[in-house]
């Protein structure tokens, strides 16, 4: 499969930030307090490579986006217990019923989710002239191994295109600091728009 250059990669990747700084924004009226989303790491490689992702011990939060639209794929993003606590006492910090707790994360991480990919796609979208968007987030709490087992399963189903990391750090007024880890796979029909869109315009 053929790579992108380092060109294409670096139009990949600004497109990328620009998306953060606008889900920055809308975060920020989440939380009602200024937030800055920085980009930690850029990696695109072949799905059939290893995907660099960190486990942690304990459960982790997994939310999946399917792309929907013109080209296909999906977004990953993955937590660990600990930054799903600190993203509920940054959004609903007064809730002490335990079970309440617990649904209340799993609503403000896949709002997260449904944030960054959005912003995300629509710069693609718009760049690329391509109709993109995302479909209804998916979340799976699953212990480290059992997490570890279904991603690497999941880029195994997928025959051809390209893994996308682009991982994330948070940082809310406050001192907060979050650091989840954010993903995609991408189909070859994705990255042949890019392709195009430099061709055409660089």
């Amino acid at each position: 499969m053929k790579a992108l250059t380092n060109q294409e990669q670096r139009i990949v990747q600004h497109l990328i930030e620009i998306g953060y700084n606008n889900a920055a924004s809308s975060f920020s009226s989440l939380v009602k307090q200024p937030v800055t989303i920085e980009a930690l790491c850029f990696e695109i490689a072949e799905t059939s490579t290893k995907v660099p992702i960190t486990y942690q011990d304990g459960n982790m939060t997994l939310v999946t986006t399917d792309i929907m639209g013109e080209a296909g794929g999906r977004s990953y993003l993955l937590l660990s217990e600990s930054e799903c606590s600190a993203l509920q006492g940054v959004c609903a910090p007064s809730i002490s019923d335990e079970e309440q707790r617990k649904v209340m994360q799993e609503a403000i991480v896949k709002e997260i989710d449904n944030i960054l990919s959005a912003a995300v796609l629509t710069e693609f979208s718009n760049a690329l002239d391509l109709h993109v968007f995302g479909g209804v987030p998916h979340l799976f709490i699953l212990p480290r191994q059992e997490m570890k087992g279904k991603i690497e399963e999941d880029f195994a189903a997928a025959d051809d295109g390209y893994c996308l990391t682009a991982n994330t750090r948070f940082l809310l007024e406050e001192n907060t600091q979050l650091q989840p880890q954010f993903f995609w796979r991408l189909t070859t029909d994705f990255l042949h728009r890019i392709e195009k869109y430099v061709a055409t315009n660089l």
